[in-house]
């Protein structure tokens, strides 16, 4: 997951894992609060999830895209 919150314009503020539920990533300016399992929105004014990323474990490296 990108940790850039996707409803603040400015992209600096970054989301973290939510101590009391592990499952939850919060945006500490927005308080938006986003599912990790479903990739959804649970609460707060984002519309949008986090964005995803893949990624491959392929020879030893990771490669993400």
């Amino acid at each position: 997951f990108d940790r850039a919150c996707p409803y603040e314009a400015n992209g600096i503020a970054r989301v973290t894992w939510d101590k009391k539920d592990p499952l939850y990533a919060v945006c500490p300016s927005c308080k938006s609060k986003f599912n990790l399992i479903s990739r959804t929105v649970e609460s707060g004014p984002s519309e949008y999830p986090l964005y995803t990323y893949s990624c491959d474990y392929i020879g030893g490296s990771l490669h993400v895209y």
